[in-house]
């Protein structure tokens, strides 16, 4: 009767518990990913900004010496 009541109870909780935990350390897992991405897109923009850079220079470099 009621302590069966109790347990079934219990069990729910804990399921729920469970469930809780999964969904906590998926989110984890989404966030870290997006914060990777985001990382890995600002290293991207730098790297394309300083290559950028770096050809702009040389081609004025190159104008100069041809003129």
């Amino acid at each position: 009767g009621e302590i069966d009541e109790q347990i079934e109870c219990y069990r729910r909780v804990e399921k729920l518990r469970n469930r809780q935990d999964e969904i906590k350390n998926k989110l984890k897992e989404v966030l870290t990913i997006k914060e990777l991405q985001k990382k890995e897109e600002e290293n991207v923009d730098s790297d394309d900004e300083g290559e950028l850079q770096d050809l702009l220079s040389q081609d004025w470099r190159v104008k100069g010496a041809l003129l």
